[in-house]
């Protein structure tokens, strides 16, 4: 995946306009880039899968799936997300067992990220606004 201008411009916001610490941008960042992966997977979902080779991120040493050969152009994916595509990021975060917590953190970003993307005249409209955040579970 290729490194997102408009990703690193809205961490750059974050960081140097709205004074969030260095923790909440990276945090958002790694939001971001999960989403981001979501779209190139969700892309080539109903695309051919030809050239394309397994992953191994030696970090963790857990496998991504699948990574195509060609890359991937991020910034047009992102630029035009719709509602669908995020209900369908939400619910394989839902399907992956994701704490109700953690899903509302990641659709915070995400509301972040495309409140940006409408300040700057990048897209016309935010997707993420009619998407509910998940209900809390009440501790005692």
């Amino acid at each position: 995946m290729e490194d997102s201008v408009i990703i690193q411009e809205f961490l750059n916001y974050l960081s140097f306009e709205k004074r969030f610490s260095e923790h909440t941008s990276k945090c958002y960042g790694a939001d971001l880039k999960q989403f981001g992966q979501f779209l190139i997977g969700f892309k080539e979902s109903g695309s051919s899968r030809q050239g394309q080779a397994s992953y191994d991120y030696p970090e963790t040493g857990q496998s991504s799936g699948v990574a195509t050969q060609t890359k991937v152009q991020l910034d047009p994916m992102l630029l035009s997300v719709d509602v669908n595509s995020v209900r369908s990021y939400m619910a394989l975060l839902n399907d992956k067992g994701y704490s109700k917590s953690t899903v509302a953190r990641k659709l915070a970003t995400l509301r972040s990220f495309y409140k940006f993307l409408v300040k700057r005249n990048q897209i016309s409209s935010n997707p993420v606004t009619v998407i509910r955040t998940p209900k809390q579970e009440k501790k005692l």
